[in-house]
């Protein structure tokens, strides 16, 4: 992934008129988001950022991240989560869960039934805490950040 800037704006090849960007506002303060694609896309070469990196197609990304390929117009990838620092840390789980929420419910009025994360095993149990049905789909692998796998959720 090649990031760009421009006024201040970041931005990958996975930014195409298909992505959907989710943001978290607090007193009118962008507090988080994430980059929503679905499985199925297919832009040029590209198809989505958990899959080309599972086909070794980036570069600092582990590759063989999923048992199975995933390629269906019901599946969404929710990539690029970020919170802001100025979110104190033990309310950084209410944010992220917040986001999740939200993709899931937009995933859904588009007909998704899943959604896809590549991030750190960890997660699997703020996710569950918080009623969402999210497991593991791949292995757990370290690279530069720590240790990742792709979960899923199903809705």
């Amino acid at each position: 992934m090649n990031l760009s800037d421009t006024g201040g704006c970041e931005f990958d090849e996975y930014d195409t008129p298909a992505s959907v960007h989710v943001v978290a506002l607090s007193a009118d303060q962008v507090v988080g988001c994430l980059h929503l694609l679905r499985t199925d896309n297919v832009q040029g070469q590209l198809t989505y950022m958990i899959l080309d990196a599972h086909r070794g197609r980036i570069p600092n990304l582990p590759t063989g991240l999923l048992k199975q390929e995933i390629r269906s117009p019901e599946c969404w990838e929710a990539s690029r989560l970020a919170i802001s620092p100025n979110i104190p840390s033990q309310d950084r789980n209410n944010v992220l869960v917040a986001l999740m929420d939200q993709a899931r419910r937009y995933a859904r009025a588009q007909g998704g039934q899943s959604l896809l994360g590549l991030m750190s095993p960890l997660f699997v149990r703020v996710f569950l805490r918080a009623g969402m049905n999210a497991y593991r789909i791949g292995p757990v692998v370290d690279q530069r950040d720590g240790r990742i796998c792709v979960l899923k959720m199903d809705f």
